[in-house]
Formats: C-alpha cells, sequence, structure tokens
C-alpha cells in the first residue's frame, strides 16, 4: 500500500468517525497512547488531549463543532521513518477552515494538530472580497512634479503642512 492511500484510507475513516455524536470509532483510528493539540478549530480553544479516552471525550464534548469534513490531503505523505508517516490536510468544522497534520505510527494516529486557519461565516479579506477603504485619489496634474524620499510617513507629513 503507498503512503498516499494509507493516509487518503484514514482521512476518510477519520471523517466518518466525527460525523455523529458518538466519537468511540476513534478507538480503532488511533493508538492508546495518541496525542491530539487542537488550536480552537473544534473546541474555540487552545486544547490538548492525551490518550483515547480524553481524545474520544473531547469530539464527544465538542459534537456537533467537531464534525470534520471536506478533507482532503495537502500535501503528499511523508515517510518520518521508524514506521512513522506524516499526513498534511484540510477540513472543515462547523464553524472554520482549518488545516491539520496527523502522524501515522504503524497505521494508527500517535499525533495530531488542528488548527482553524479562516471562519468560515465571516471569512478574511482577501483578493476580489477586499472591500474598498473609500480612499478617493486625485488625478495627476500633468504639470506637477514632486520626489518624496525616504522612508515612513514623515515626508508625507512635511507635504502635508506645506500645502495647508
Amino acid at each position: 500500500m503507498t503512503l498516499t492511500t494509507q493516509a487518503t484510507e484514514w482521512l476518510t475513516r477519520f471523517e466518518e468517525a466525527t460525523a455523529g455524536p458518538s466519537a468511540e470509532a476513534l478507538r480503532d483510528l488511533f493508538e492508546p497512547e495518541s496525542f491530539w493539540r487542537d488550536l480552537t478549530s473544534i473546541s474555540w480553544n487552545i486544547t490538548t488531549a492525551e490518550g483515547i479516552n480524553e481524545i474520544v471525550a473531547m469530539v464527544e464534548a465538542t459534537h456537533p463543532r467537531s464534525q470534520l469534513r471536506n478533507i482532503e490531503l495537502s500535501d503528499e505523505p511523508a515517510d518520518e521513518g521508524d514506521g512513522v508517516t506524516r499526513i498534511s490536510f484540510t477540513f472543515d468544522s462547523l464553524d472554520f477552515h482549518c488545516k491539520g497534520i496527523v502522524r501515522l505510527r504503524n497505521g494508527r494516529a500517535w499525533t495530531v494538530l488542528t488548527s482553524a486557519q479562516e471562519l468560515i461565516s465571516y471569512p478574511e479579506p482577501r483578493g476580489r472580497r477586499v472591500k474598498s477603504a473609500g480612499v478617493v485619489y486625485l488625478p495627476f496634474d500633468k504639470t506637477s512634479s514632486m520626489t518624496v524620499s525616504g522612508t515612513g510617513t514623515s515626508p508625507m507629513v512635511r507635504l502635508a503642512h506645506a500645502t495647508s
């Protein structure tokens, strides 16, 4: 089985295991002594669950926010040696677009890190989503010339005082 196949199958099972209110199916996906650090993606807090019992409890306590969906590989899985495979992935929780990293050891999760990236309801203004600040730019007079040198705002402050 290739690393990509192993990663895809594990992520599919992970998404299915978080779909319902019971997270007992996670017991088959995680090692007994495993760790999940959540940076607000499902808990709205920085939370670390140590051991499978705490992981199951965290996922059940945060349901339905812990229903992970649209899980996709974001990079090729990496073999870290000693039977450890690192998988980078993206997913959506109820509230956030998120990123995650899981380290599988012999096919089961050993460490998981999940991190919120952007609120789904209030996306970060980027690209075409950026709204104009309402700044009006005056047209250039073709006969005017001006040189502004230096750094920071001090040349602009001098210019503003000179024109007022």
